[in-house]
């Protein structure tokens, strides 16, 4: 008896009663199983036009439970369970008809299940062919129990579904990457969480550092160089995109190399994406609060404080901060700052352009009614009803504010002044989460210039 590797014939030997005579014939059955190997423990089993068994080895034997002596004579459905025995004898007619001598019975979609002398089914992949000698019609299928192969299928797929619903349930993005194609397969949330259609997304890893911070990249190429490599262990980074909108967002990005080539390269890793924004703007905010209360602690001279908080929120939060003071009945303006170090002559022109309260503005509704402001978008109409005179609106228009938030700074229920927070940025519009940032900074500015009020309060009335 022979064996084949994928594509080669597969060699049986039957003996047969022919007229009476033993005869020894060969069926050279081309049975595909894909890029399988025949396996020796593949159960071998012919039958004549009669339905009953005249071959059974010992795969067979090893799969079924039965013994040769058990079977041979007998008829074959006493191997396939009874729902399928109809179906089984429909088949037979129609390949015995056919004029092909070979066919591969499974896959396709088709199932087939093998029953053991147990009473118990298993599922099962077979190959059929037939052969003709001296008029006798032989039938041969080479069948293997894929048990095993099924419940590792099973347990697979029950895993993917877990995994699908713990990614649905953490929000999470997913990611597929050839490495050496740079092909990526992204699943639909990961072009949502971008505000894209996943059609509207190019699967390559193009797609993936395009949109990214270009400050982040080189950090990101590092840790992805060093985990290839060995150096760390793991894939972890935390870093911005940019959305559709043109927004911002973090992401915390994790991944593992799936398989490697002969050589050890990476050729394939998987990951995923979940949006970190919110967790990256409570950081943040902690960060900033906790400078800022450490600049109040370390002076009374709340002008030079009031003026080093501005440059911090231009560092972090605003593209030009105004804070104003309120001394005496009268608004006095303390700093004018800008991220830019180039729009100092347009902080000049703010810094001496008195507030005129009786025009409305997003600072004299701070100032005069002591009410937060939230300005998601402004437009141009909007800017100029801001200016107060032609150089005021010059300056206003070269800094082309988008978005604007103004506060009131309130210490135990009296005025101290105000704060304005400028986004130049047209990606950069404010919400109601920046407001109530811009609100505990105002409250804490606030009380360290009544802190400082009163210290000097005090220390006059011990002079005098």
């Amino acid at each position: 008896m022979g064996g084949r590797a994928g594509g080669a014939p597969y060699d049986i030997e039957h003996r047969l009663l022919v007229g009476g005579e033993t005869k020894w014939v060969r069926d050279k059955a081309d049975l595909e199983f894909d890029e399988q190997n025949v396996l020796i423990g593949d159960a071998i089993i012919s039958m004549g036009d009669d339905g009953r068994i005249t071959l059974f080895n010992e795969g067979a034997e090893k799969i079924y439970g039965y013994s040769k002596t058990e079977v041979i004579g007998a008829p074959l459905e006493m191997l396939i369970p009874e729902r399928f025995r109809a179906a089984h004898r429909r088949y037979v007619e129609r390949f015995a008809a056919a004029p092909e001598v070979a066919h591969r019975m499974a896959g396709r979609g088709m199932k087939i299940f093998g029953l053991r002398k147990n009473g118990e089914e298993f599922p099962a992949d077979a190959a059929v062919s037939k052969v003709v000698v001296d008029g006798t019609r032989v039938f041969t299928v080479i069948l293997r129990d894929i048990t095993e192969q099924q419940r590792a299928e099973d347990e697979i797929r029950q895993t993917q579904e877990r995994f699908e619903l713990a990614l649905k349930g953490a929000d999470m993005a997913t990611w597929d990457w050839n490495i050496e194609t740079g092909e990526v397969v992204f699943n639909a949330r990961w072009a949502e969480m971008r505000g894209f259609r996943p059609d509207e997304i190019k699967p390559h890893v193009d797609t993936w550092i395009a949109g990214m911070h270009p400050d982040d990249w080189p950090h990101v190429q590092k840790a992805l160089d060093d985990y290839f490599n060995g150096v760390v262990p793991e894939y972890r980074m935390e870093f911005r995109i940019r959305t559709k909108s043109g927004q911002w967002i973090w992401i915390l990005d994790q991944g593992k190399i799936f398989a490697r080539d002969e050589k050890g390269k990476p050729t394939r890793m998987v990951g995923t994406e979940i949006d970190i924004t919110d967790q990256k703007r409570i950081e943040h905010e902690h960060k900033l609060l906790a400078e800022v209360g450490s600049m109040f602690a370390s002076t009374l001279d709340y002008e030079e404080t009031l003026s080093n908080v501005a440059q911090l929120v231009v560092r972090d939060i605003a593209d030009f901060c105004i804070v104003d003071v309120l001394e005496d009945g009268e608004v006095r303006r303390v700093k004018v700052a800008s991220r830019d170090l180039l729009k100092a002559p347009l902080c000049e022109v703010l810094q001496h352009t008195p507030l005129d309260r009786s025009r409305p503005s997003f600072f004299t509704e701070a100032i005069v009614h002591r009410h937060p402001v939230l300005m998601e978008r402004l437009s141009p109409e909007m800017v100029e009803s801001l200016s107060q005179n032609e150089q005021h609106l010059q300056a206003l228009r070269a800094i082309d504010p988008q978005s604007v938030i103004a506060v009131p700074l309130m210490a135990h229920g009296a005025l101290m002044g105000a704060m304005a927070l400028v986004s130049a940025t047209p990606s950069r519009v404010y919400d109601r989460e920046d407001l109530r940032l811009a609100e505990e900074l105002a409250h804490r500015a606030a009380l360290s210039i009544d802190n400082a009020r009163l210290y000097r309060a005090a220390g006059r009335a011990i002079q005098a």
